[in-house]
């Protein structure tokens, strides 16, 4: 039997892109008696809990798997609001737990792939998908994340096109992208989930450094292909973010000799 796969989708004004990330889980190719499909809004204000409502909950275990809705009343963050999904997916004794962000979209195959590397070595914490742009998929969005010697995440390989990119299914990253990765459920139980008090960015670093900690893996999946709708904002709200949390992890995890050996 396929192992149990949670997606877990947390959506934020995300009208724009419920349609083809609906249509993108219709067309998997894993079983889709072996995924649950976690959606949990986090008080979108463009109402799209209303859509979530009408257009995905009607389709669950008919074109779609099985749907579990969560409307959160609060904005609590991509941390505390994939931890919902996350802890629920626990609970139903899930063997891994798929994050994907709102604008993002599988190619057929993503799941399957991204199961087949992890099931490959116990060893593996986590999985990250070949990232594309969403808007141009002969370019690249991501091949895993990485980490600047002062302690903030940045993406590799962000623009350039697929074709120059040399990398290798399963080869190890400093850590994974929550935009599009495959955690094993049992190293989550082990290490914790995401850290609510970050709020939002470096959440997914921050677990990966953990899991790394702890003795296991992040790699990439190759052939496991998701579209990202990137662009790259700048405003103050997210340079205090990513600043703040850049501060926090750093003086929470670096200790004398951790950083060179998690950059």
């Amino acid at each position: 039997m396929m192992p149990k796969v949670a997606v877990v989708y947390l959506a934020y004004n995300s009208r724009p892109y419920l349609e083809d990330v609906v249509a993108s889980l219709e067309a998997i190719s894993y079983p889709k008696d072996r995924i649950e499909f976690i959606i949990v809004d986090n008080n979108s204000p463009d109402n799209s809990a209303e859509m979530i409502r009408e257009f995905a909950l009607p389709k669950s275990g008919v074109s779609l798997p099985k749907v579990t809705f969560f409307p959160n009343p609060n904005n609590e963050g991509f941390a505390a609001g994939n931890n919902i999904g996350i802890n629920h997916a626990l609970l139903e004794g899930c063997d891994y737990v798929y994050l994907l962000n709102n604008d993002a979209k599988f190619h057929p195959d993503a799941l399957t792939k991204a199961v087949d590397i992890a099931e490959s070595d116990k060893a593996i914490g986590s999985v990250q998908s070949l990232m594309l742009l969403w808007q141009d998929p002969e370019r690249v969005n991501s091949t895993g994340g990485m980490v600047h010697f002062l302690g903030f995440g940045f993406v590799r390989d962000n623009g350039r096109l697929l074709k120059d990119v040399e990398v290798q299914d399963g080869e190890e990253i400093a850590y994974a992208s929550g935009a599009a990765v495959l955690y094993r459920a049992s190293v989550l139980r082990e290490v914790g989930l995401l850290d609510a008090f970050l709020f939002l960015y470096h959440e997914d670093l921050e677990l990966g450094w953990r899991i790394r900690l702890a003795g296991y893996r992040n790699v990439l999946a190759k052939q496991s292909i998701v579209y990202h709708k990137y662009e790259f904002k700048r405003s103050i709200s997210k340079f205090f973010w990513m600043e703040r949390n850049r501060i926090l992890v750093h003086k929470s995890h670096l200790k004398v000799g951790t950083l060179a050996l998690l950059a």
